[in-house]
């Protein structure tokens, strides 16, 4: 019993293991250049004749249900004016999501606040470092597909965690820094 037991253990992690990896190792849709946003660990992948071509870290919504999820396509492309502060960088790629109830439209963008790529953060659209979206916005055109998928709860939840544990330890680096330069 308890040999039986122990197998069925070892195949159920084992199984869970590989659906994990198979998650953070997403496979293409199709052959056609587009775009697949995790929202549990905030990455995004570009694809291009069937093959991987970049993972970017990205943020997303505060909450699980702000970043919509389903496919969608990009609807348009505009360089912002780089003179001004904007809050959504210089580039914006449009999604034809439905705009939310207070009738904002959804989008993927630079951000003035690149410190915070890679958490949950924003209210809805899909932020990137400046240098990543400018390399995005280069490499797609309108009409090309954007997935946005967020997994079970328990892996957003996980994607969560380790976002914090990483915030956490780049704040102890930083006061050790502090410190270290204090003295």
């Amino acid at each position: 019993m308890k040999r039986w037991f122990a197998a069925s253990c070892v195949l159920v992690l084992a199984a869970a293991g590989w659906m994990l990896w198979r998650w953070l190792h997403p496979a293409p849709l199709d052959n056609q250049t587009h775009v697949l946003i995790d929202k549990s660990f905030n990455q995004l992948y570009l694809f291009n004749d069937g093959q991987l071509v970049k993972r970017f870290v990205v943020s997303t919504g505060q909450e699980r249900g702000l970043t919509p999820e389903g496919r969608f396509t990009i609807v348009n492309r505009e360089t912002l004016d780089e003179d001004s502060d904007s809050a959504f960088g210089s580039h914006w790629l449009g999604l034809s999501a439905p705009p939310s109830s207070c009738g904002r439209h959804y989008g993927i963008h630079g951000t003035d606040e690149p410190h915070l790529i890679g958490q949950h953060v924003s209210a809805g659209c899909i932020r990137m470092a400046p240098a990543d979206i400018i390399e995005l916005y280069h490499a797609v055109k309108e009409g090309t597909g954007v997935w946005i998928r967020s997994g079970p709860s328990w892996l957003w939840h996980l994607g969560a965690w380790v976002q914090r544990q990483r915030a956490a330890e780049s704040d102890r680096a930083m006061r050790r820094v502090h410190i270290a330069n204090n003295r």
